[in-house]
C-alpha cells in the first residue's frame, strides 16, 4: 500500500515539472547565412519607386513564398531537435477483478512503468534526416529568392520596353501630324491630292490604336510588379529612362558554365534530397533489429488476514526486460528496398536536373549574346541610316518633290528599328538577370545601380 502513494506522487510530480518551459539548448537554429543575405531589409522610406534596386529589395523583404519557406525551414530545424528525444515511457495500471490472496495479504492492483530504449545511433540518424530536409528547404528558399529577382528584373525590362514603345509611338505621331499639316497645305495650294492626306490619316489612326494598346498595357504590368514587391498603389512607379547592362560575373561563357554547377541552388537542393534518401536507407536498417525496453512494476497488496504475519501488506517490486523480435522479415526487407529505390530515384532526378539546367544556361547565354549583337546593330547602323533616310524624304516631301508613300514607309521602318532597339535592350537585361540567377548573385543596391565611384 505504501508503494501506491509513492507511484502516484512520482507521476503527479513528473507532469508538473513537464508543464514548466525549459531552455534545452535545442531551439531552432537560424537559417543559413547565405539564405539570410538574400533577404535584404525593406526600403519603405523611398518614394517614389524609380529604380530596379529598390524593387529588388522590396521583393526580397516582402514576398510571401520566402516567408513561407523560412518558416518551413525553422519548423524542420525544430523537428530535428525533437527527433533526438527518447521514446515516451509507458505507464501501466491493472486492477484485479478478483483479488489474489497470498500469505502476506491480498493483491489488489498493480502499477508499472516501461521505457523503450532506442538503439545507439538511431536517434542521431532521425535528427540528421530532419536537418537535411531543412537544408533542402534552405536551398529551395535561396533558389526562390533568385527566381524572384530574375522575375522582377524581367518585369522591369518589359516595363522599360513599354515606356520606350509609348515614347517612340508618340514621337512618330508628332511626325505624322506634321506631315498631315504639310499634306493639307499642299492640297490647299493645289499641289497635292486627297489620297496623300488619307494615307497619312490611315497611318496615324493605326499608330494611335497601337499607342492606346501600349497605354492599356501599363496597368497590368504595374500590377505584376506590385504583386512581386508588395507595394500599395499609393506609391508611383516611373518608367526607367535607360537600362544599365549588368553582366554576370564571370562574363566568359566557359567560366560561367564552370562556376554554374557549384553555385546553382536547385542542384544543391537535389544533393540535399539525395542525403535525405541516404538517411532513409540508414534508418531502414533498424527495421530488422529487435526493440528493447526495461520496466519496473509494483503490486499493491493489502494486509494479511491473520495478524502478526511477517511482511503483511508489503508491496513486491518486479524489474523486467522486454524484447520485441521482428520474426516476419518482409517488413524490414521492404523498407530497405523502398529506401534503395528512392535513393536511386534521387540520383536519377539530380542527373536529369543538371542536364536541363545546363541547357537552360546555354539558352540564356545565347539570348544575351543575341541581344548584345542586336543592340550594336540598331545603334551603330540601322537607326542612324533610318533617321538619315527619313530626314531626307521629309525634306523632299515638304519641298514638294517627294512621295508620301516612300515617306510613310521610311517612318514605319524607323519606328520598327527604334522599337527593335528597345526590345533588344530589354532582352539583354532579362538574359543577364537569368545568368546572374544561375550564378547566385544577390540583389543590387541603389548605389550599384546608379554607378559607384
Amino acid at each position: 500500500m505504501r508503494s501506491y502513494w509513492l507511484v502516484t506522487t512520482l507521476v503527479i510530480s513528473g507532469c508538473a515539472l513537464e508543464s514548466e518551459p525549459r531552455a534545452t539548448g535545442l531551439e531552432p537554429a537560424p537559417p543559413s547565412q547565405h539564405a539570410e543575405t538574400m533577404l535584404a531589409p525593406g526600403v519603405d522610406q523611398v518614394t517614389p519607386l524609380g529604380s530596379l534596386a529598390e524593387l529588388e529589395q522590396l521583393a526580397l523583404s516582402r514576398h510571401g513564398d520566402l516567408a513561407r519557406l523560412r518558416l518551413e525551414q525553422h519548423a524542420l530545424e525544430a523537428s530535428a531537435a525533437g527527433q533526438k528525444a527518447w521514446p515516451n515511457p509507458r505507464l501501466t495500471y491493472r486492477e484485479y477483478l478478483i483479488e489474489v490472496e497470498t500469505r502476506v495479504g491480498p493483491q489488489e492492483r498493480a502499477f508499472g512503468i516501461e521505457q523503450p530504449i532506442p538503439w545507439p545511433g538511431a536517434l542521431d540518424h532521425r535528427s540528421d534526416r530532419a536537418m537535411r530536409q531543412a537544408e533542402g528547404v534552405g536551398f529551395q528558399r535561396i533558389e526562390r529568392s533568385r527566381q524572384i529577382l530574375s522575375h522582377v528584373r524581367a518585369l522591369w525590362a518589359e516595363y522599360f520596353y513599354l515606356g520606350r514603345a509609348i515614347e517612340v509611338r508618340r514621337e512618330s505621331l508628332e511626325l505624322l501630324e506634321r506631315l498631315e499639316q504639310a499634306a493639307n497645305d499642299r492640297l490647299s495650294a493645289g499641289r497635292g491630292t486627297t489620297s496623300q492626306v488619307l494615307q497619312i490619316q490611315v497611318e496615324k489612326a493605326r499608330l494611335e490604336n497601337d499607342l492606346r494598346s501600349m497605354v492599356d498595357r501599363v496597368r497590368p504590368l504595374e500590377s505584376a510588379l506590385r504583386a512581386e514587391t508588395g507595394e500599395p498603389v499609393t506609391r508611383s512607379l516611373r518608367f526607367p529612362d535607360r537600362l544599365e547592362s549588368r553582366p554576370p560575373h564571370p562574363a566568359d561563357p566557359d567560366a560561367i558554365r564552370a562556376a554554374f554547377v557549384s553555385s546553382d541552388a536547385m542542384l544543391a537542393r537535389a544533393d540535399a534530397e539525395i542525403r535525405v534518401a541516404e538517411s532513409d536507407l540508414d534508418l531502414a536498417s533498424y527495421e530488422g533489429w529487435p526493440k528493447l525496453g526495461v520496466g519496473i512494476q509494483t503490486v499493491i497488496t493489502g494486509n494479511a488476514i491473520q495478524p502478526g504475519v511477517r511482511g503483511s501488506g508489503d508491496d513486491p517490486w518486479i524489474v523486467g526486460v522486454t524484447l520485441e523480435v521482428p520474426l516476419d522479415r518482409r517488413r524490414p526487407r521492404a523498407a530497405k528496398r523502398v529506401a534503395r529505390d528512392r535513393l536511386a530515384a534521387a540520383h536519377a532526378s539530380r542527373g536529369q536536373l543538371e542536364r536541363e539546367r545546363l541547357a537552360a544556361l546555354d539558352e540564356a547565354l545565347f539570348r544575351r549574346a543575341d541581344s548584345l549583337r542586336r543592340v550594336d546593330l540598331y545603334t551603330e547602323t540601322l537607326i542612324p541610316k533610318g533617321e538619315e533616310s527619313l530626314g531626307a524624304l521629309e525634306v523632299a516631301y515638304t519641298g514638294g518633290t517627294g512621295d508620301v508613300s516612300d515617306l510613310l514607309d521610311a517612318e514605319r521602318v524607323l519606328l520598327e528599328f527604334r522599337l527593335g532597339l528597345a526590345r533588344a535592350e530589354s532582352d539583354r537585361l532579362s538574359a543577364e538577370a537569368r545568368l546572374r540567377a544561375f550564378l547566385g548573385e544577390t540583389a543590387s543596391t541603389p548605389t550599384e545601380e546608379r554607378g559607384s565611384p
